[in-house]
């Protein structure tokens, strides 16, 4: 132990930093723990029940978003339903439509092929 005695007592300063360095942090540390438990445990509590709120409010929405992208797929299926549907008659009145025209023609033609002036297009 380095003591270097300042005086005529036994008061002096300790020059060994190993022994200092432990009992300046043991004093820290006791008067941390002695003053300022309960504020660090009151922290502590309000820190946690501040991650637990956050940890529900997460898993609330991500129960929210769950259930949109649900009924986002269910609505996707039926536009694609009623899509085909759309698509399937259009083709049926452009199959309809393209006959009609045809046999109208064909008739315009006979027409005019048969009677080249008595020909009424209307």
């Amino acid at each position: 132990m380095n003591f270097l005695p300042l005086g005529h007592g036994s008061f002096g300063i300790n020059t060994n930093l190993l022994e200092t360095n432990i009992l300046n942090l043991a004093v820290v540390i006791g008067v941390l723990v002695y003053f300022g438990g309960d504020v660090l445990t009151s922290l502590l509590t309000t820190r946690k029940e501040v991650i637990l709120k956050s940890l529900n409010d997460a898993e609330e929405r991500y129960q929210e978003a769950t259930a949109k992208l649900a009924e986002a797929k269910e609505q996707l299926a039926l536009a694609t339903t009623k899509a085909e549907e759309i698509r399937a008659q259009g083709l049926i009145t452009a199959e309809q439509g393209s006959k009609k025209s045809f046999r109208t023609c064909r008739r315009r033609y006979k027409a005019s092929r048969g009677n080249e002036t008595s020909y009424n297009p209307l």
